[in-house]
């Protein structure tokens, strides 16, 4: 951990907190900054990202959830392209900008779906609202002209 009020990168990635009584929440993040802060007899920290941070719910799927298992599964792929070289791979990620990884992973898993058109089915509720994230960062201008895919991102340089 860094030094008492400092700001740390935070991969993407699952985060989990876990109190003293080992009461855990879970979250799934693209990125961002981690900044740890004290007071008396506590401890917080703030996690900041231009992307989306996604909670986990245990008691049941949700779309948050399906977006993390899918964008997790696209960087097992990636990583397994490095072969041995885990600590090349985890530097890569590192230095990815949040909100360029929550983009590309949005590309990737859009593409992926549309290639399978039984997920885009069985999945109608998720692809759509993929889709309509899309839509609000294109409005915005904040979609890339080329958008790459997250095979492209992580690629071993």
């Amino acid at each position: 951990m860094t030094p008492l009020g400092e700001t740390a990168h935070a991969c993407p990635g699952w985060i989990i907190l876990r109190d003293r009584f080992d009461e855990s929440v879970e979250f799934f993040t693209f990125g961002g900054s981690l900044e740890e802060t004290s007071g008396v007899d506590k401890m917080m920290y703030s996690l900041r990202s231009p992307a989306s941070i996604l909670a986990f719910d245990a008691q049941r799927e949700t779309l948050s959830d399906l977006l993390a298992s899918e964008t997790e599964l696209l960087m097992a792929e990636a990583e397994a392209r490095w072969g041995r070289d885990e600590e090349g791979f985890n530097r890569w990620l590192a230095r990815i900008d949040p909100l360029q990884f929550y983009l590309t992973a949005l590309q990737s898993i859009l593409f992926h779906y549309e290639r399978a058109q039984d997920l885009e089915k069985t999945y109608h509720e998720f692809y759509e609202s993929l889709l309509q994230e899309k839509r609000s960062f294109v409005m915005e201008g904040l979609w890339p002209a080329k958008p790459s895919t997250l095979d492209d991102l992580l690629a071993p340089a």
